[in-house]
């Protein structure tokens, strides 16, 4: 590994404590007081955006991610919230107008749809693995205030670039729509093979990507045209000879 990526390892590293700061200083006391209380009954695992946003510099989080190590109740910790069970598992929480995205660590898509060995230890160094974008390749343990992330994780912090990393997904049209979204929201640069990719899955999938937005964001951001105008122009595939003319559907 160069001596770039292992900067940017020895600084993940010394961030541990800092990371915790941010969270105290970005997301509401009430939302954060019950994340305490429930470190105090399981492990929590901190993941996905609020750890990008804090190594990109950005304080504005749209919502908190969290795996529990093991089940808990979750109405005793948060009796005034309305809970919502979604179809892949997991929980949506919306307590004091923050949205709380939970997962029980076995129970989350990729653990229940793949071989990853649930009856082992340190699980939580898997979940990075699990992430379909490389920003998202990386955890916080807020018991243990250590980070846990991959070697794409790094990669991301020193290239700028969004790539996969784990391809399997129970929603593969919103990977489409969320490269799009990431890539203008943060100014990203996408890798090659990650443009192949979701090329790939807009193809193998109906042109509908309207439903998927209004379910995930509330608007939709990419009408349809736009995004088949997206993956045919900016990325430009059939002039490049790297991917197949868009089926129409």
């Amino acid at each position: 590994m160069d001596k770039r990526l292992s900067e940017i390892k020895e600084t993940i590293s010394n961030s541990k404590l800092a990371f915790y700061d941010y969270l105290m200083q970005t997301e509401k006391p009430e939302v954060m007081d019950s994340i305490v209380r429930v470190s105090k009954k399981t492990r929590v695992f901190i993941f996905s955006g609020v750890i990008r946003n804090f190594f990109l510099g950005e304080r504005n989080n749209r919502d908190i991610d969290i795996i529990l190590e093991n089940e808990i109740d979750l109405l005793e910790i948060f009796a005034d919230a309305e809970i919502h069970k979604n179809s892949f598992g997991g929980y949506k929480i919306f307590y004091h107008k923050t949205t709380i995205d939970l997962w029980y660590l076995k129970q989350t898509w990729a653990f229940q749809n793949d071989h990853f060995p649930t009856f082992s230890f340190n699980l939580e160094a898997k979940i990075p693995d699990t992430a379909f974008f490389n920003f998202s390749s990386a955890v916080y343990s807020f018991n243990d205030k250590t980070f846990y992330y991959t070697d794409d994780f790094v990669r991301f912090l020193r290239d700028r670039e969004i790539d996969f990393v784990y391809k399997k997904n129970p929603n593969p049209k919103l990977c489409v729509v969320n490269t799009l979204y990431y890539s203008d929201k943060y100014k990203l640069n996408i890798k090659d093979r990650l443009k192949k990719f979701i090329f790939e899955l807009y193809n193998e999938n109906d042109k509908d990507y309207q439903s998927v937005q209004l379910r995930h964001f509330g608007i939709v951001i990419y009408p349809n045209d736009v995004i088949e105008h997206r993956l045919e122009t900016i990325f430009d595939y059939k002039k490049r000879g790297k991917g197949k003319t868009i089926n129409r559907k």
